[in-house]
């Protein structure tokens, strides 16, 4: 085990993350790269259920996570009601931190428009949520790619921008699966952290908004997916073999707006005292 690993082991020893898990939502990739992320934290299925329980989201959750979706009929709709609505953004309000990548970002939006190239008319929603005051638009219409099963089979690369830790504005490749473009309404508590580089506007792609005294995150796309180096080529395989490959070259700046999303969530715990400043963590292309 590394030092820096042993050390943010000490640190968050007995928290935890969730990571919302039911009937047609895709979580295991991003619990994998949590797990990396947030290592010595547990990090643990939650569903409705659970998430309304008194004691399930309490001051050792780190961040609730709502990952994306399989195929176009969100599962959110039907599974989160208006007492798990409450329960997410109580815990939000009080302090917490809600991740959204994907449908959990259309999600946590005032407005949906769900319009990709194989649906004759476009979807319109309000979730109910709420923690994003604006519209979440999508899919972007030339990445769109339908899916049907959890995997890469849907996924393409967009490019998006962003500034570093250090400051400087950087462009990359990342992993992207038919997720929303963000348009606030205001501005209001909203920080802007990467935006779509190939769309006319530049339209945000990740957000970060004060909520209450927690945040919430919008994550439009899939940083937390990264390249397999030996990846076999097989029928069966040759879609996620061929996204595979097209994320090689973007590996290192892919990781870089994942680190800036996980730092997100331990700094905001840090500075409301929940945790010590936790170190940075090496979480290297595989």
């Amino acid at each position: 085990m590394h030092e820096i690993q042993r050390t943010q082991a000490s640190m968050i020893a007995h928290k935890h993350i969730l990571v919302y898990n039911d009937i047609g939502v895709a979580a295991t990739e991003v619990k994998k790269a949590l797990v990396e992320s947030f290592y010595g934290a547990a990090v643990s299925d939650a569903n409705r259920l659970l998430i309304k329980q008194d004691g399930a989201l309490t001051e050792e959750t780190l961040a609730l996570v709502l990952p994306g979706i399989i195929g176009d009929n969100s599962p959110y709709n039907d599974q989160l009601d208006f007492e798990t609505h409450k329960a997410i953004r109580d815990y939000v309000e009080n302090g917490g931190v809600y991740v959204g990548i994907c449908a959990g970002a259309y999600y946590a939006s005032n407005r949906i428009t769900y319009h990709p190239p194989w649906m004759k008319q476009e979807k319109t929603r309000k979730p109910g949520l709420d923690l994003f005051n604006g519209a979440a638009k999508g899919p972007i219409s030339f990445l769109a790619k339908q899916s049907v099963e959890e995997g890469p089979n849907d996924c393409m690369v967009t490019t998006i921008s962003f500034n570093t830790a250090s400051g400087a504005r950087k462009v990359t490749g990342t992993a992207y699966g038919n997720g929303p473009m963000y348009f606030p309404d205001d501005s209001a508590d909203l920080e802007v952290i990467a935006r779509y580089e190939d769309v006319p506007g530049k339209p945000i792609a990740i957000a970060a908004r004060k909520v209450g005294k927690g945040l919430a995150l919008f994550v439009g796309v899939l940083p937390y997916m990264q390249p397999v180096k030996d990846m076999p080529l097989t029928h069966a395989t040759k879609d996620a073999y061929k996204f595979n490959e097209s994320l090689k070259p973007h590996a290192e700046g892919t990781k870089e707006v994942w680190d800036l999303i996980t730092e997100r969530i331990k700094e905001h715990n840090a500075s409301i005292g929940r945790v010590r400043r936790l170190p940075k963590t090496d979480r290297s292309p595989s």
